[in-house]
Formats: C-alpha cells, sequence, structure tokens
C-alpha cells in the first residue's frame, strides 16, 4: 500500500495521484488495524510529512484521524503532534477553524497544555482583528453553503469563551466577537453576482462601520460573559 500512495519516480497525472493518496488515506483512517499502522509507517514514514498539510476544517480531514490513530498507537512522534498542533494553531486564526475545541481526535491529540495555548493563540492572535478578518472572509465569500465553516468557527469560539467565563480574558472576547452577525450581514447572498451591483451597494468596509455603529444599541454575542 506504500508503494501505491508513492509514484516512485513515475510521471502519473495529478487526479490519479491524488485519488490513489485518498485511497490510502481512507483505508489507514478507518480500516486498519493498530498492526497495519505499525507496519506502514516504518514502510512509509513519508506519511508523517503530510500532517503539515491539514486542511481546513480539519475536523473533516481524514489525516485528522489518522493522527488520532496514530496517537492512540503510540505510534506518533512528539515532533510530528508539535507540527501538527502548530498548523492547527495556524489555521485556528486564519481560516478560522475551531475544530480543536470538541473534535475527538484533537481532544486525544492536545494536552490541557495544549488546549489553554491554544486558547491564548486565538485571544492574541484572532480576537483583536476581527474587525479586518471578518471583512476579509466576508469579502472571499462566495455565498456557498461551505462559507458557513466561519460561521460555525465563530459559533465555537463563542460558546468555548463563554465556558471560560472564570478567565481573564472574557472581557476581550465580548468586545470582540460581535463577528458573527458582522459576517453573515457583510456576506453575499447566493443568488448575488457580479452582474447584480449598483452603485448604491455599499461596501463591506461601510457595511462594516454601519454594523459598529448600531451595535451600541444592541447585546453583544458575549455579553452573557460579564454576567
Amino acid at each position: 500500500m506504500a508503494a501505491l500512495r508513492q509514484p516512485h519516480g513515475r510521471r502519473e497525472p495529478w487526479r490519479q495521484l491524488h485519488e490513489q493518496q485518498q485511497a490510502v488515506q481512507t483505508y489507514l483512517a478507518h480500516g486498519s488495524s493498530d498492526g497495519f499502522l505499525r507496519a506502514y509507517v516504518a514502510a512509509d514514514p513519508q506519511i508523517y510529512e503530510e500532517f503539515d498539510q491539514l486542511d481546513s476544517p480539519v475536523r473533516y480531514d481524514k489525516l485528522t484521524i489518522i493522527l488520532g490513530r496514530l496517537h492512540q498507537a503510540h505510534l506518533l512522534p512528539e515532533e510530528f503532534r508539535r507540527r501538527a498542533i502548530d498548523r492547527m494553531k495556524e489555521i485556528a486564526v486564519s481560516s478560522p477553524d475551531a475544530s480543536w475545541i470538541d473534535d475527538e481526535d484533537w481532544q486525544l491529540l492536545l494536552t490541557d497544555a495544549d488546549r489553554e495555548a491554544l486558547f491564548e493563540h486565538v485571544l492574541r492572535r484572532l480576537v483583536p482583528y476581527l474587525e479586518i478578518r471578518v471583512e476579509n472572509w466576508a469579502a472571499e465569500s462566495s455565498g456557498d453553503v461551505g462559507d458557513a465553516e466561519v460561521e460555525n468557527a465563530l459559533r465555537s469560539y463563542e460558546e468555548a469563551f463563554k465556558e471560560r467565563q472564570d478567565t481573564k480574558d472574557t472581557n476581550t472576547a465580548s468586545r470582540n466577537f460581535w463577528a458573527i452577525d458582522s459576517y453573515q450581514q457583510m456576506r453575499p447572498e447566493p443568488e448575488e453576482s457580479a452582474d447584480d451591483w449598483t452603485p448604491k451597494n455599499t461596501s463591506l468596509r461601510e457595511r462594516l462601520l454601519q454594523l459598529r455603529q448600531s451595535s451600541g444599541n444592541q447585546r453583544s454575542l458575549f455579553d452573557d460573559i460579564n454576567q
């Protein structure tokens, strides 16, 4: 199977190679025993390098399941566990992706200290910059169903910070996590297209400013944290 995944110098169409890799990942994630995993990583240690390529949302990425299985089987070197966490830290903010909060495999992979570090990372690298990030996510949105992942991640962060209301940083989160409503109102509807634009349409920045101005008369998504 390792030979199937590796082209060994043969030039194969990208799609065929991708399908082969996906088939191998599916088997490793769902069909293999611990004994097979042990034999596989011995024959193909290159698979550890693939964990740097975790894709968002990571809870749907088969590599996440493989990570969890290797960790349970004591076959995941600490170096690669740390590298997977570093990748998760990156997309936790940039995508955003909150899969690490409640995904079963990430519950196995993360220690309490790792989880706390991820919360601190989100508070430092996402919360203070939500205004510009929300504007960018909305600008990149196509209006497709898949865009709901941004809302899902922000809602997961909202709930997680509510549960952490005894920490010193929740006031910061409370001031900034009005982002869900902002994103919902700024992103295009599915039926919108470039042809529908008219000079009467407001820009994303103008819509963002309108939302910020009106927020003074509305409850923040995180107001309950302070009660």
